[in-house]
């Protein structure tokens, strides 16, 4: 098990993202408040808490605030947010009692029972099974630190192990889909304390010229050189528009990662190029360019 806590933080802020975005609109399911919407909004309404109710068997409480905005629908109670996007399979959820661990307690269960529950869970949001590429459990590490404020020193308490989480990856015919994932974490009552899952359907010819990809990189390709740097690995695979956009982009990439020659470089280079070695244009997040109220603001305080 591995620390992972970056993109677990990362994936919490989408979850609030997407929780205002899916109740902008107010009125909870069933009512009077409903009753203005058109049959259209009504029915997204529905499949959406169908999808978190009888897919996911959240346990909503009695007041639900629902609404939808751009591609994405949404619910929220007290403690659980609930969306997912319309133009993808893309869904997330969370309770955020899973992550009062001190009064909420953390799931026990072993990492097999865990994985099993998890692959049970994307076999009901219709995931098939073999697009998974690999599945993990991973597991916090926390630390409580205490400054003294006369000395302005910090005392650490020893690292406990925190949350455990199920990190799922994607492939399609042997295709590695790298911006596609599943994580879930689970409550000690073994329901969902939190889930992300983003994973669209790829178009047939995205992945006709991945595969192509695969097969020119196993022969004498030119791999891009990157000054300071060299080769560290040569994939072909799969980008597409992340879970928090309004776009939805998918390219076939050749993806090359780069060691810095220069130890005290810590990052990384990732090129993520053509058959030509040329850089492609990468997946949008937004259709539309940012308002221009927010261009001239930005230029003002630039000024």
């Amino acid at each position: 098990m591995t620390s992972n806590v970056e993109n677990i933080t990362r994936s919490l802020s989408i979850v609030a993202l997407l929780a205002t975005f899916g109740c902008q609109t107010q009125g909870g399911f069933g009512t009077p408040s409903n009753t203005t919407l058109s049959p259209d909004e009504q029915e997204i309404q529905r499949r959406t808490k169908h999808v978190a109710v009888e897919t996911l068997h959240l346990k909503l409480d009695k007041d639900v605030t629902a609404g939808h905005k751009d591609n994405f629908s949404g619910l929220r109670t007290e403690n659980i947010s609930f969306s997912q996007r319309l133009d993808s399979r893309t869904f997330f959820a969370y309770d955020k009692r899973f992550s009062n661990t001190k009064e909420t307690g953390m799931n026990e269960e072993d990492d097999d029972t865990l994985l099993k529950r998890s692959h049970d869970l994307l076999e009901r949001l219709n995931i098939p099974t073999p697009e998974i590429a690999s599945a993990r459990v991973v597991q916090e590490n926390t630390q409580v630190g205490e400054r003294d404020a006369k000395t302005g020193q910090l005392k650490l308490e020893s690292i406990k192990p925190g949350k455990r989480w199920v990190r799922i990856t994607r492939q399609v015919d042997g295709v590695p889909v790298f911006s596609s994932r599943a994580t879930v974490g689970f409550m000690p009552n073994r329901e969902i304390g939190f889930l992300e899952v983003h994973w669209p359907q790829i178009p047939a010819e995205v992945l006709k010229k991945a595969g192509g990809y695969l097969h020119l990189i196993e022969k004498d390709w030119h791999v891009p050189e990157l000054k300071g740097a060299r080769v560290e690995s040569v994939t072909a695979g799969i980008v597409h528009s992340p879970a928090a956009a309004t776009a939805m982009d998918i390219v076939p990439v050749i993806r090359v990662i780069y060691s810095p020659l220069d130890n005290h470089i810590g990052k990384k280079p990732v090129a993520y190029v053509d058959a030509e070695g040329k850089p492609v244009t990468m997946p949008r997040v937004f259709l539309q360019p940012p308002r221009e109220e927010l261009k001239t603001e930005r230029r003002s305080h630039q000024g």
